[in-house]
């Protein structure tokens, strides 16, 4: 059995600014994660493949990224044994119904659409670790 490390969160999020809102709202609402950030799916996936048994307790990802876009991650995560249970939430600019679908089936534990207005984003962020601080994981 893997060894999961709840206080760390892999975020894959290509636009710089957007991953520095993620790490200062996150430190903003008091959680304390470690957040390793990764600009697309093939460092996301070849992080996550070196960790080996000190996996993220979460992943926030992005869907579009250039090399390896997001559904691609989840596709490649999903066929692995290992990797396949660690939470996923999309955080995202696509409200697309498609992605929002395809993400669903591939078995995200949310999907958030990256609001404009900063307080809408905290609340955002404030959900995802709400949620993540509730669930279980396996140990």
């Amino acid at each position: 059995m893997s060894n999961w490390n709840h206080k760390q969160v892999l975020l894959l999020e290509d636009n710089e600014i957007d991953a520095l809102s993620f790490q200062k709202a996150v430190k903003k609402i008091g959680v304390p994660a470690d957040i390793i950030v990764k600009e697309n799916g093939e460092e996301g996936l070849s992080y996550l493949k070196l960790a080996k048994g000190d996996l993220p307790g979460l992943i926030v990802l992005d869907l579009n990224m250039p090399n390896m876009n997001g559904l691609e991650f989840l596709k490649e995560i999903k066929d692995d044994g290992l990797l396949r249970s660690i939470p996923v939430v999309v955080l995202t600019t696509s409200g697309d119904i498609t992605d929002k679908m395809a993400c669903l089936r591939l078995g995200v534990v949310g999907y958030m659409v990256k609001p404009v207005s900063n307080d809408a984003y905290l609340t955002v962020i404030r959900q995802i670790f709400s949620y993540w601080g509730r669930s279980s994981l396996p140990n």
